[in-house]
C-alpha cells in the first residue's frame, strides 16, 4: 500500500505524467484526494464562520455543527496522512486541527457571534537550507546505521551535546520557520493589497530574550494559536466539571497538564500524517512533561525567594528586570531542559530521511548549499541593521 502511494508523488514531484502508462489510476487518484482534502478545508472554515455571524450565541444549530465538523477533520487527517509525509500535508492537518479548537471555543465554550468579531525569501531559504542540511544528515546516518530505532541515553558527552544543539536547532529555527511562513506569507498579501494594516498582523512569536524561563518560552515566545481554546477546554473542566477552587495552586497547576495533555494529543495527529505510528511518537511524552519542567522551576523560584528573604507579592521585585546573571542561568536552564525532553519527539522525524524535505523546491539543489547559507546569513544581517529585526 505504501509503494501505491509514493510512486504519484515521484512522478509528480519530477513533473511526468505518462498517458495510458499503467499507473495513471494512482495518479488520477492522488489528485481526487488533493481536491477532495480542499473541499473539505473550505466546508471545515466556512461552516462555524457562517454560524458566528449568522446565529445567536447558545443557538442548537451550533451544538450540531461540532459533530459534523468533527466528521470533517476525521476525513481530513485520513486524507492527510494517503497524502503524506510532507511539509504540505503536515500544516494541512495543523490548520485544520486549529480550526477545530478554534471553531469549538468560539461556538460554545467562549461564544461569540457577529458583533464580537474584528474586521477582518527570507524564511523560506533558511527553509530550504535546513531541510537539505537535515536531509543530508539523515541520510548518512542511514547508509551507515549510526541511528538506533529507540532513543538510546547511553551516549557520549559529546554526542549528548551534539543531540542538544540538534533539538534546539529544530525546535527554535525550522519549527518557528514553518509556523511562521504562512502568517508572513498572508499578511504580506493582506497588507499588500491594502486589506490590513501592519497594526492587524502583529508577529506571531516573541523575541528569544525572553526565553531565560520554561514560562516564559511558552508563553512569551512560543506562538499563542491554540491558546485561548485549549485554555478554554482546561477552564471547561477543572471549574466546571471538577469544580476546583478559583486561584487555588491545584486549580493553577491542573490547567497546565490538561493544556499540554491536548496540545501533545494534537501533536500525535500530526506525527501520524507525517508517516509517524502514534506508539512511535514522543509528542505525548515531550508536551507531558512540560508541565514538570515549569513544577520544577517555580520550586525552585519560591526556594529562591525563601532563600533571599523576598516577598512574592511584591510588585517593584516583580517588575524589576533580573540580574544578567540570573538570566544567564535561567536561559542554560530552560535550554537544557528543552533540548533533552525534546529528544522524544524528534527522534521519530531524524529516523525517516523522507520528512526532512520542508520545501517544494529547493534553490540549494540547484545552486549549492554554501551559496544557500551565504544567503541565509547575508539576508539575515541585513534584516536585522536595515529593519531593526528582533530575534
Amino acid at each position: 500500500m505504501a509503494d501505491c502511494r509514493l510512486i504519484p508523488e515521484v512522478l509528480l514531484s519530477n513533473g511526468i505524467l505518462w498517458p495510458g502508462a499503467i499507473m495513471d489510476q494512482p495518479v488520477a487518484s492522488t489528485w481526487a484526494n488533493i481536491l477532495e482534502i480542499l473541499l473539505l478545508y473550505t466546508a471545515h472554515v466556512l461552516l462555524p464562520t457562517i454560524l458566528l455571524l449568522a446565529t445567536a450565541k447558545r443557538s442548537l444549530l451550533r451544538y450540531l455543527s461540532i459533530p459534523v465538523s468533527l466528521c470533517i477533520l476525521h476525513r481530513a487527517i485520513h486524507i492527510a496522512s494517503l497524502l503524506g509525509p510532507g511539509f504540505i500535508w503536515c500544516e494541512l492537518a495543523r490548520l485544520f486541527l486549529t480550526v477545530a479548537c478554534q471553531s469549538l471555543n468560539l461556538l460554545l465554550i467562549n461564544s461569540k457571534d457577529g458583533h464580537d468579531i474584528p474586521d477582518i525569501g527570507q524564511g523560506y531559504l533558511a527553509l530550504d537550507m535546513f531541510s537539505t542540511l537535515a536531509l543530508r544528515q539523515a541520510m548518512e546516518q542511514e547508509k551507515f546505521g549510526t541511528l538506533p530505532s529507540t532513543v538510546h541515553w547511553n551516549i557520549s558527552i559529546e554526542q549528548l551535546i551534539e543531540r542538544i544543539v540538534s533539538n534546539l536547532m529544530a525546535g527554535f529555527v525550522v519549527s518557528r520557520i514553518l509556523i511562521d511562513f504562512h502568517h508572513r506569507v498572508f499578511s504580506v498579501i493582506a497588507v499588500g493589497i491594502g486589506l490590513d494594516s501592519t497594526s492587524d498582523w502583529p508577529p506571531l512569536f516573541g523575541k528569544a530574550t525572553d526565553t531565560y524561563s520554561l514560562r516564559g518560552f511558552w508563553s512569551k515566545f512560543w506562538h499563542q494559536l491554540l491558546q485561548q481554546p485549549l485554555t478554554s477546554i482546561s477552564r471547561l473542566i477543572t471549574r466546571d466539571v471538577l469544580g476546583l477552587a478559583p486561584n487555588s495552586t491545584l486549580r493553577r497547576y491542573m490547567n497546565i497538564c490538561i493544556v499540554f495533555f491536548l496540545s501533545g494529543g494534537l501533536h500525535v495527529v500530526l506525527d501520524i500524517v507525517q508517516g509517524i505510528p502514534s506508539q512511535e511518537s514522543g509528542a505525548m511524552l515531550f508536551f507531558a512533561l512540560a508541565p514538570l519542567g515549569l513544577m520544577i522551576e517555580d520550586a525552585f523560584k519560591a526556594l529562591w525567594r525563601l532563600i533571599l528573604h523576598q516577598n512574592k507579592e511584591s510588585k517593584t521585585q516583580n517588575d524589576a528586570p533580573l540580574p544578567r546573571s540570573q538570566r544567564i542561568l535561567g536561559l542554560a536552564w530552560t535550554m537544557l531542559w528543552l533540548g533533552v525532553t525534546s529528544t522524544w519527539y524528534f527522534y521519530p522525524q531524524m529516523l525517516r530521511p523522507q520528512n526532512q524535505n520542508l520545501v517544494p523546491f529547493s534553490f540549494a539543489d540547484q545552486v549549492g548549499l554554501p551559496v544557500t547559507i551565504s544567503a541565509v546569513t547575508t539576508g539575515g544581517v541585513m534584516l536585522a541593521f536595515t529593519f531593526q529585526v528582533e530575534v
